[in-house]
């Protein structure tokens, strides 16, 4: 900080001391304005104010030039809404403490601070500086001013650090939590996958919070972007769970016309899955009754089976079935009845297996009836899976653009609303 002011007392004709213009002389020699920090962290008072190794320049008109220097400890008004692509102001509020306007006036020499002996920053940019000066009104002395100079420093966050280290790692997880809907659910790793994503996400926000400062007036970007990816795998992992619920349905249910119809009819054509969709044809024709799945020795049983339940006597008369080829009763030619109405030992053994071949066939068209059940559930898991991973996928891109692209873009330009 350079400091300069006019004394009176110390002006002298330089052909009086051999042509001498400027001498230095201590600090503590000379009177020295009451400058103080009032935005201070620290005292408000600066120690290199005071050091009397900062010596003052004086030249022969009276002009009297100080330059204290060392570290000054503001206090600054953090908004890290965007962070890590956030803009950040900090101001210097510099007052006369024990002087008012009429003893002592402040004023500048620019509207910029110098930059002649800045550095670059590792972690932020300095892209703008302002300096003015104003009269501030006590309610004590509201005719009195106390002048106060203003410096402003404008910085921004250079994010490369945050882009490689979180940002880009959590993206790369964000796609973890739509491939968990792509893994079988025969695989048995869907849950653990989802649950691994979830605790990375955690541990992101552990890192986050470090290195963020302790502020709850406002939600940094990040932190909205990363919970909301940790809500997103924990919704992931609870409909993982009910997609393998209906994967591995035990089919005593049908599926209902309804969800058959919303899944196989709307969601199967938008995500692409016609070819899993099972034939209208075999349901239907599991839904309208066994007899169209029988064979030709099933009708027998089932016609020896309705005389039974009429009370008629067994067939005594000697018949001969059809010659079938295929796997189908072969010609058998069985003895007649006795004549009094009674079967022959021939036809008692052919009614027995007729009975066998009819429990054979009820159990094979149950087996059918119930792995056909099964694979209209399977199916519908895999279609969920899939518009699931489509939903998820599309979730993904959108809120990683509106919050990461978007929301930085969209952010009030602190240096343009000061100007």
């Amino acid at each position: 900080m350079e400091v300069q002011w006019v004394d009176e007392r110390l002006k002298w004709d330089k052909n009086d001391y051999g042509g001498l213009t400027v001498i230095i002389v201590p600090s503590q020699l000379l009177w020295l304005p009451d400058i103080a920090l009032q935005n201070s962290a620290d005292t408000i008072y600066h120690s290199s104010f005071m050091d009397p190794k900062f010596r003052i320049s004086i030249d022969n008109n009276g002009n009297v030039f100080w330059i204290p220097g060392g570290k000054f400890f503001t206090n600054c008004e953090l908004d890290i809404t965007y962070f890590p692509f956030d803009d950040q102001k900090c101001m210097l509020h510099f007052t006369n403490w024990a002087y008012t306007g009429v003893q002592v006036n402040l004023s500048i020499s620019d509207s910029t601070i110098g930059m002649d002996n800045y550095k670059v920053n590792g972690e932020w940019d300095l892209i703008g500086t302002k300096a003015f000066r104003e009269d501030v009104y006590f309610y004590c002395c509201p005719n009195t001013p106390f002048p106060a100079v203003y410096f402003i420093i404008y910085i921004r966050r250079k994010y490369m650090f945050h882009m490689t280290n979180i940002i880009v790692p959590c993206m790369m997880l964000s796609c973890l939590v739509a491939l968990v809907f792509c893994l079988p659910p025969d695989a048995g790793e869907k849950i653990s996958l989802g649950i691994t994503v979830l605790l990375s996400f955690s541990v992101f926000l552990l890192l986050i919070a470090e290195s963020m400062p302790k502020i709850s007036i406002s939600v940094p970007v990040i932190s909205m972007y990363l919970t909301l990816f940790m809500a997103m795998t924990t919704l992931s992992i609870f409909l993982t769970v009910m997609v393998l619920n209906l994967h591995h349905n035990n089919g005593s249910t049908r599926v209902p016309r309804c969800i058959r119809a919303f899944v196989f009819g709307c969601l199967a054509r938008i995500t692409c899955m016609r070819h899993v969709v099972p034939k209208r044809e075999n349901v239907d024709e599991k839904e309208d009754g066994e007899e169209t799945h029988l064979t030709h020795s099933d009708n027998i049983g089932m016609r020896l089976s309705k005389r039974r339940s009429f009370g008629e006597a067994s067939p005594c008369r000697c018949f001969h079935s059809t010659a079938l080829n295929n796997g189908d009763i072969n010609r058998l030619n069985v003895p007649s009845s006795d004549g009094s109405g009674n079967c022959s030992p021939g036809n008692k053994s052919l009614e027995e297996i007729v009975e066998h071949l009819n429990l054979m066939a009820e159990k094979r068209f149950e087996e059918e009836e119930h792995e056909a059940i099964m694979d209209e559930w399977k199916a519908v898991a895999k279609v969920i899976d899939r518009f699931l991973f489509f939903f998820f996928l599309v979730t993904i891109f959108l809120s990683t653009g509106f919050t990461l692209v978007i929301m930085p873009m969209s952010k009030p330009k602190e240096l343009e609303s000061d100007h």
